[in-house]
């Protein structure tokens, strides 16, 4: 595989990356009211975390998602400074899934900036890719 075709690969996953955390892990938290109970914030962040792709096998968590990502092509961006900044961006959101055994550490306006911040990185990531 030449190049060319294989960055073209990376940015497709790049792009199904956002698709899947991107909006998936973030919309059920997203779609909450300001005033959401924390039972129902709880069980949005469950979705969002342990229930992120869901397919006629079942579910997959946002984790395993993110696992795959980097194990298939973490190294294809290694070199861009922002790829760096996902990391740690997906990780401190993936870090929400310790609060589902501690409600008292739930904050709402947190979470959703945590899981928003993945889509934003994602995106500045692929703009950067696009204008190389």
């Amino acid at each position: 595989m030449n190049d060319m075709s294989r960055e073209r690969l990376a940015y497709e996953a790049l792009d199904q990356l956002k698709h899947d955390l991107g909006k998936y892990m973030r919309m059920p938290v997203a779609f909450l009211s300001a005033d959401a109970s924390k039972e129902d914030l709880k069980q949005a962040l469950e979705m969002a975390l342990l229930q992120t792709r869901s397919s006629a096998q079942g579910y997959q968590k946002a984790s395993e998602i993110w696992g795959n990502f980097l194990k298939d092509w973490g190294a294809s961006f290694d070199e861009q400074q922002t790829f760096q900044r996902l990391v740690s961006t997906v990780e401190n959101a993936l870090s929400w899934e310790a609060a589902l055994e501690d409600e008292s550490r739930l904050n709402q306006s947190e979470i959703t900036r945590d899981l928003t911040q993945v889509n934003q990185v994602i995106s500045t990531l692929m703009d950067e890719l696009s204008n190389v």
